[in-house]
């Protein structure tokens, strides 16, 4: 099971006109199979607390690395431009809706 290294909770920002909290953003992910760990390095590293979880499946026939992203909508864009540098071919998409099919090998 996985635990937090923190001890704090990461900080809930709010949109500071209406008051409410920012709704965190959905994102797919897709590299070849050879930049998988990679993906998780750059992600984690440059997301910081911003990222609420990433989930990474490897897709043996397509021979990529397919992963589901939720960040906090006010980090995503510099997670992107960041993710997009280090790893130029990777596919930056936002995740479909609930009930949507997520992965498909």
């Amino acid at each position: 099971m996985w635990q937090s290294t923190s001890r704090y909770p990461a900080p809930q920002r709010q949109d500071t006109q209406s008051g409410r909290h920012a709704a965190p953003s959905m994102v797919r992910l897709e590299v070849d199979a050879a930049s998988g760990e990679l993906l998780r390095a750059v992600v984690i590293c440059a997301g910081g607390d911003a990222v609420r979880f990433l989930r990474i499946d490897a897709c043996a026939r397509s021979g990529a690395v397919r992963a589901l992203l939720c960040v906090e909508a006010d980090a995503a864009p510099a997670l992107r431009r960041e993710v997009l540098r280090r790893l130029p071919g990777c596919s930056w998409q936002p995740a479909p809706h609930r009930g949507e099919q997520l992965h498909a090998c």
